[in-house]
C-alpha cells in the first residue's frame, strides 16, 4: 500500500511578495476573480440617469471591450420629462458625466420643443451585436402617430444612441478600474488571499 506523501508550502500575503510575484498574483486575479455581475452598479446608474431624461430602460445588454462590434444597447421607451436638467445637475457633480448627460438631454429637449413636447419613442434591439447601431427606434407624435415629425425623428434617434454609447463608456471605465493594479491589489489584500513565493495560488 503506497505511503501518502505530505508536502509543506510556505504561503505569503500579497504585501510579502516580490514585484514579479505580485504581478503573477494580479494575473491570477484578473483571469478569474471578475466572474461576477460587476456591471450591476453601472446599470443602476444608467437607469437612474435615463429616468431623469425620460428614458425608461427595461434591460441593458453589452459586449466588450476589444472587438469592433462591441457596445451597449437597451430595450425601453422615451418621452419628455419635465425638470430633466435640474435633476441631472443635482445628481451628477461637475465633470464629464454631467456634461455628456446634459448634452444628450439638450438634444432631446430641442427635438421635443419643435413638436410641442409630444414625441415618444420605443427602443428595441435586434441582431447578435450588442452596440447602439443594432437597435430599432420608432419615434412618433404621441397624439398623432401619423404626423410628419421631419428631422425630429433623426434627432431623437441620435440622442438615444448616444445615451447607449455613454452607457458603454461607463462600463468600459468601470472594467478598466477593476482591472487596474490599484483596485486589484486592494481586493487581494481585503480578501486575504495567500500565494506561493512565485505569486501562484496554492493548489
Amino acid at each position: 500500500m503506497p505511503i501518502p506523501m505530505t508536502k509543506h508550502y510556505t504561503l505569503y500575503k500579497f504585501d510579502e511578495l516580490s514585484d514579479a510575484a505580485k504581478e503573477k498574483a494580479r494575473e491570477w486575479y484578473r483571469d478569474g476573480q471578475l466572474d461576477y455581475d460587476w456591471w450591476d452598479s453601472v446599470y443602476e446608474t444608467a437607469k437612474a440617469a435615463g429616468a431623469m431624461l425620460g428614458i425608461e430602460i427595461d434591460n441593458i445588454n453589452f459586449s466588450g471591450f476589444w472587438s469592433q462590434g462591441d457596445g451597449a444597447r437597451f430595450n425601453g421607451s422615451y418621452r419628455f420629462k419635465k425638470g430633466w436638467r435640474k435633476a441631472i445637475l443635482a445628481e451628477f457633480g461637475d465633470g464629464d458625466t454631467q456634461r455628456e448627460l446634459l448634452d444628450i438631454g439638450q438634444q432631446l429637449h430641442e427635438a421635443q420643443a419643435r413638436q410641442f413636447y409630444k414625441l415618444v419613442a420605443v427602443v428595441t434591439y435586434y441582431g447578435r451585436y450588442e452596440h447602439s447601431g443594432c437597435t430599432s427606434i420608432g419615434v412618433s407624435h404621441d397624439e398623432d402617430p401619423y404626423r410628419d415629425i421631419g428631422g425630429c425623428e433623426d434627432a431623437v434617434i441620435q440622442a438615444l444612441r448616444e445615451f447607449m454609447d455613454w452607457i458603454y463608456n461607463m462600463l468600459e471605465d468601470e472594467y478598466d478600474w477593476l482591472c487596474s493594479d490599484e483596485a486589484v491589489d486592494e481586493s487581494i489584500i481585503a480578501n486575504e488571499y495567500t500565494f506561493l513565493e512565485n505569486g501562484k495560488r496554492e493548489d
